[in-house]
């Protein structure tokens, strides 16, 4: 499945499909990768990153993968 990743001023983020995974500094993040489902949470308020090990790590594959440099 495809996905878009994305980095402004050193926040980032992952998104694949539903799911999104982001990088912020404070104080409008948690300096901590946060995982969220945007089909249930649109606001991003709930942080599944606990909860979904998994997700985020799938999701960080992804993140090393837009980040590697080409060659």
């Amino acid at each position: 499945m495809d996905y878009l990743a994305w980095e402004i001023f050193g926040n980032r983020a992952v998104r694949q499909g539903d799911w999104k995974l982001r990088w912020q500094y404070k104080p409008y993040g948690t300096e901590q990768w946060e995982l969220f489902n945007l089909a249930n949470d649109m606001a991003e308020r709930h942080d599944l990153a606990s909860a979904q090990p998994d997700k985020v790590k799938a999701l960080l594959a992804l993140w090393d993968d837009y980040v590697r440099p080409t060659r």
